[in-house]
């Protein structure tokens, strides 16, 4: 629970991490759990996510077309990706069936952040439950993932004239890549494409002054963010 016996920080950004599960390509599997939330409806809130590499990228798991999972379709301090968010009143059970293409690890983790207005109770959450079903995903509650959303460090890096930066898209969706510096200013912002598969971006830096920046790609629901740096 976040806050434990008091309201959650202004700033707040922390996570409570499961266990590492072991998952078979092709079988489904349902996530479920009792949790309880009271934060600013919109500003606040949180999240699930999975991670196949250690919990060096992560990704979201659902959306708010799941009508028993998220309540919120954009949380800013998520990175404006949904959540949950608001007053659920009391414990609500939350659940969702997901399958996997291809066979290894994932670990999951609850998200949450906050920003520096006002603060509430926060999420509770209790009685996690991961488990294998005997039967295949039904079409349409299931989120196929053939290969782990990346994207990868940029080469060179440090960047001079140029850098090369590629990444992998699991299954058709909306993407954008962007890019801002240290004060949160856009200075690159590709537009939103139907994408899947291997891509790869060739960034020119000649008008891009010396420091660090953050690029970020955005898939569908989900968002991964690596910092590069310019040196003329």
């Amino acid at each position: 629970m976040t806050g434990l016996s008091s309201n959650y920080v202004p700033f707040d950004s922390s996570g409570l991490f499961t266990p590492e599960f072991f998952v078979n390509g092709g079988n489904c599997y349902n996530i479920s759990f009792w949790h309880k939330f009271k934060t600013e409806q919109g500003h606040d809130g949180g999240r699930l996510e999975y991670s196949t590499d250690g919990g060096i990228n992560w990704s979201g798991v659902g959306s708010t077309s799941d009508s028993n999972w998220y309540n919120t379709p954009v949380i800013p301090v998520l990175g404006s990706l949904s959540g949950w968010s608001g007053n659920s009143g009391n414990w609500i059970h939350a659940e969702h069936k997901i399958s996997f293409g291809w066979s290894g690890s994932v670990v999951f983790r609850f998200r949450f952040g906050a920003d520096a207005f006002t603060q509430d109770e926060g999420w509770a959450i209790d009685d996690f439950c991961f488990e294998q079903l005997a039967t295949p995903c039904v079409t349409g509650m299931e989120e196929v993932l053939l290969q782990p959303f990346e994207l990868s460090q940029n080469i060179p890096n440090p960047g001079h004239d140029f850098t090369t930066i590629n990444y992998f898209i699991p299954q058709n969706g909306n993407t954008t890549f962007t890019v801002k510096n240290l004060l949160g200013q856009v200075i690159y912002n590709s537009v939103a494409e139907q994408q899947q598969g291997a891509h790869q971006i060739i960034m020119p830096l000649n008008n891009i002054a010396d420091g660090v920046y953050y690029y970020s790609l955005r898939f569908n629901d989900s968002r991964i963010t690596k910092k590069m740096v310019v040196i003329k």
